[in-house]
């Protein structure tokens, strides 16, 4: 309890005046303006900081693409030298699927063109790139390069491990939720990162379809399935499922605009995709089995018959309609040969 005691006298106009006070002394209030300079200091201080931090990230980021470029160009000279194992050197020992399928890239024939024809951007090339962007995530970092010769965009993703950043596998994370719509005759499957970038290809994907379909006259349930895998390798086709790289692999386009060769890889891919669903595998030609694999003669007839198709126009509209007819005409060899 505080007890505070005031002395005050009376004078002879009867006005009171204090003369003592005993108790606990009253705090004087801070000016208003005393309050808004310390909140300027406190915020000051709070930017400072913050900048601080910003600029010590920025500094070691630039430290970590300039080490991570470092790689990038040793490995560009390396396949330049065709000196294979300094190339492996700088991969991710850790996951050893990673370093053989590096190393079963290597032997790709590309840009030349063969059956099945390889999606350009997939190869390893010997040309340098340049870093544009790079995240880190954990010990992992996202690294968005640009090809000058090819004028692509692509994502690699590198490691940092006690002998240096090494070359590794996609990270799942990067390309986020799976989605998947229904176009025409045409099922995509993909993710979230990639939907800015595939609904072009998607969209010639679907008018290839349509075309090869008006020259089979598809009946109404055969659907070409497509998804858009972070599996870094070429078209792969299996049990009506056509499954294509995702394009921050194989490439996005710095312009927008996807280059021939990519879309003529697409259209064979496409024409051989719904095509094979039309090749009857038993003796009754009008009950298709499509879990029967096909005998080595008929496949070689899809892939020749995608191949010529493919050759004939960007879309198949310049694409002469016969050049699938001996599939329909019986799906035989005896009709091919007719051809």
């Amino acid at each position: 309890m505080n007890i505070e005691l005031d002395w005050q006298v009376a004078d002879d106009d009867g006005a009171w005046e204090p003369i003592a006070h005993v108790g606990a002394q009253r705090r004087p209030r801070l000016p208003v303006w005393v309050w808004h300079v310390g909140a300027a200091v406190v915020v000051l201080l709070g930017v400072g900081a913050a900048v601080g931090v910003r600029y010590r990230y920025r500094r070691v980021l630039r430290q970590v693409t300039a080490q991570i470029q470092d790689v990038v160009d040793l490995e560009a000279h390396a396949l330049a030298q065709g000196d294979v194992a300094r190339y492996l050197a700088q991969q991710d020992t850790s996951l050893p699927n990673w370093v053989a399928w590096q190393a079963d890239r290597i032997g790709w024939a590309c840009p030349e063109v063969r059956v099945p024809a390889p999606v350009p951007g997939l190869c390893p090339l010997a040309t340098p790139v340049q870093i544009a962007r790079v995240e880190m995530r954990g010990d992992v970092a996202w690294v968005e390069v640009v090809q000058p010769q090819t004028a692509l965009r692509q994502v690699r993703f590198y490691r940092q491990t006690c002998q240096g950043w090494l070359h590794t596998a996609p990270r799942a994370a990067f390309w986020r939720d799976s989605v998947e719509w229904t176009s025409g005759r045409v099922l995509v499957r993909a993710h979230r990162r990639d939907v800015p970038h595939i609904e072009p290809p998607v969209a010639h994907i679907v008018d290839v379809v349509d075309d090869v379909c008006a020259t089979l006259d598809c009946p109404a349930d055969v659907v070409l399935e497509v998804r858009f895998s972070f599996y870094d390798g070429l078209p792969m086709l299996s049990d009506r499922v056509l499954t294509l790289a995702s394009p921050w692999l194989t490439g996005v386009p710095v312009d927008a605009a996807r280059d021939g060769a990519y879309l003529h890889a697409l259209t064979y891919w496409a024409a051989y995709g719904i095509a094979s669903q039309m090749v009857r595998y038993d003796d009754d030609p009008w009950q298709p089995d499509p879990t029967y694999p096909p005998d080595p003669a008929r496949k070689e007839m899809l892939h020749t018959c995608a191949a010529l198709y493919s050759r004939g126009g960007r879309h198949g509209e310049d694409a002469r309609p016969e050049m699938l007819g001996p599939m329909q005409d019986g799906c035989s060899l005896r009709g091919f040969a007719a051809y």
